[in-house]
């Protein structure tokens, strides 16, 4: 054999560099992205959808944004674990529509209900002058929200 064949099988017989198993962290999703006074939600749990698979989690990251908070919506970092990017192509509110298929907010709402921030984030997203990222797929909602003074990012991830 020669060696260009050799090092192939090599390479593909080497074990796949495992993804990092999701998680949340608040400082590690919002840190150096945009200023923040405290940390609202800081969740990973199984939705109570029954058409999800068992093996779905709910990660949900939420901070309060600073009184006047003049920051526009981050860009994406695309240097971060996928679980951990906050921001991208922004849209402004109110939000039209909805994704086809499943429904974050629905799925993911048991955990949303913490000091009345439901409701915030419900007016954030009915509201002119905030901001949202939503995929067609359902599996990420992501709101900032200086006029409520929140930013969220809620995705739904697959356990390792």
């Amino acid at each position: 054999m020669t060696r260009f064949w050799i090092a192939a099988l090599i390479l593909l017989a080497a074990p796949a560099q495992a993804e990092e198993r999701p998680f949340v962290n608040v400082a590690k999703m919002f840190g150096d992205l945009i200023p923040y006074n405290s940390k609202l939600i800081e969740t990973e749990a199984v939705p109570l959808d029954n058409g999800l698979p068992s093996t779905s989690l709910c990660l949900i990251a939420a901070v309060r944004l600073p009184q006047d908070s003049t920051t526009p919506p981050p860009k994406i970092d695309r240097t971060r674990p996928r679980y951990a990017q906050f921001g991208g192509d922004w849209k402004p509110t109110p939000m039209v529509g909805g994704p086809k298929g499943r429904d974050i907010r629905a799925a993911c709402a048991p955990f949303l209900r913490s000091d009345r921030f439901d409701e915030a984030l419900e007016t954030a997203l009915a509201s002119p002058g905030n901001f949202y990222i939503r995929d067609f797929t359902g599996t990420l909602l992501q709101v900032y929200a200086p006029q409520q003074r929140i930013a969220v990012s809620i995705r739904l991830a697959q356990r390792k």
